[in-house]
């Protein structure tokens, strides 16, 4: 058991009213929270890292390495955390968490009824979805620890640092190229830039509300940001490379006297003219730029959007389940004519297999997040959590990110740094909870 403490304003008094003159009304409250346990803190750490590697088989055995992982810390986790378990229990589902559960009860119900040939797709669709659920459960409550939360971070950063420098220097498996865009072991490029980008803001965000005792960690953090932003930009992912600069764009948002903000101007247009720098030295990633500016292409998302709209308008209410990404693909034709095809877009990919009524929950849980994200700007964290939301949004824009572990990560941290309010701490501990005029 150890003890935190949060401040809590009384009488709604500001910074700026105290350069005034007004009176404070602040006081420190004891709140008791459990301690995590080791083996649960350490069996967590390993997973988070293994995620930028989350596609990577292992030759001794079937799977790839985030998912032996993430079952080692299902277990390790529900061996202490149990209704049998005299010190700790299951945390109480959060409001977002009951709105998700109801876009994954409609996914099941609506899939009840599909023909064999589709059984075997639609079970592993649904077990998968599950994990995820859990993972947005329990996360979000381990995540509560700010030192926990932190080290995630951190973790996540590094293991995608790590990614990045074995991809500058070409190392086996690391570094592969395909028609002038960079990738590792073989993953979608997209996927990449998409987990440099999480990254990249993440380091920002850390490098601005984290106190080192060395200062050259902070100097090593940047530097580890730089090796991000060239192997995101070099993956010829446009998506990515817009999820980064509109979620480091968020820093530049609030408390325009504050050090920190001018601090986080320099930070952003460094890596803004990084990104830029690097576009203009590689020939086809600016190409594909060109290409995009000029003749407005969309590497072919345009017509899937098309056809991705027609089929909703078909079936609008309960969508096309599993079978939909197989019309789809039909539908495409070519290549794809015989194969199941992603809608490349999140949003059109949930209206598309659960329909309104399957996807108004998501979307109300995804809302609800932000929600908490836009209230843990005025934590520890500052915008880091605003920042994550903002980069997750845009790329879910051009890509179909429900399937990754990554995304449920990225909600349980917002849901997790969002401040309890004074009244609700009231409720919960009313002889801890002492306010009165300093």
């Amino acid at each position: 058991m150890k003890i935190t403490a949060h401040r809590v304003n009384v009488g709604g008094v500001g910074e700026r009213d105290l350069q005034r003159g007004f009176p404070a009304e602040f006081e420190y409250v004891a709140i008791p929270v459990a301690g995590i346990p080791t083996a649960v803190r350490w069996s967590f750490l390993p997973f988070v890292c293994t995620l930028p590697f989350e596609d990577t088989e292992l030759a001794f055995t079937t799977g790839s390495m985030a998912k032996l992982c993430g079952l080692f810390f299902f277990a390790i986790y529900f061996l202490y955390y149990s209704p049998f378990s005299t010190k700790r229990s299951f945390p109480r589902p959060s409001s977002a968490m009951w709105w998700f559960l109801g876009y994954i009860v409609v996914l099941v119900l609506n899939g009840l009824f599909l023909s064999e040939e589709f059984v075997g797709d639609f079970f592993t669709r649904c077990f998968t979805q599950v994990q995820l659920a859990v993972l947005l459960w329990i996360a979000s409550d381990l995540l509560k620890d700010e030192k926990m939360a932190r080290s995630v971070l951190l973790a996540f950063s590094i293991a995608s640092g790590l990614l990045a420098v074995g991809n500058l220097l070409q190392l086996p498996g690391f570094y592969q190229e395909q028609a002038g865009r960079v990738t590792a072991f073989e993953y979608n490029q997209n996927l990449v830039a998409v987990n440099m980008a999480f990254a990249a803001v993440i380091s920002i965000g850390l490098c601005l509300y984290t106190s080192y005792r060395i200062f050259p960690s902070k100097i090593l953090l940047f530097v580890l940001t730089l090796c991000l932003l060239v192997v995101m930009v070099r993956t010829g992912s446009r998506g990515g490379v817009a999820g980064f600069v509109i979620g480091s764009s968020i820093y530049l948002l609030p408390y325009w006297r504050s050090k920190r903000t001018w601090i986080a101007i320099v930070l952003v247009i460094l890596s803004v003219a990084a990104v830029l720098y690097i576009t203009a030295g590689d020939s086809a990633v600016l190409e594909r730029w060109r290409q995009t500016y000029y003749e407005g292409d969309l590497a072919g998302r345009d017509e899937i959007y098309a056809i991705v709209g027609d089929m909703i308008l078909e079936k609008p209410v309960l969508g096309w389940s599993v079978p939909g990404n197989y019309e789809l693909g039909r539908r495409e034709g070519g290549r794809f004519f015989s194969t199941a095809r992603d809608a490349h877009n999140t949003f059109l990919a949930l209206l598309l297999e659960v329909g309104i009524v399957g996807a108004t929950p998501f979307f109300v849980g995804l809302w609800l997040c932000g929600l908490s994200a836009w209230r843990a700007r005025l934590g520890n964290l500052g915008l880091l959590p605003l920042a994550l939301m903002f980069t997750l949004v845009a790329c879910m824009m051009s890509g179909n990110f429900v399937p990754m572990k990554q995304l449920w990560l990225m909600l349980a941290f917002t849901l997790a740094t969002a401040p309890t309010m004074p009244r609700e701490l009231g409720k919960q501990f009313p002889a801890l909870l002492r306010i009165r005029p300093s």
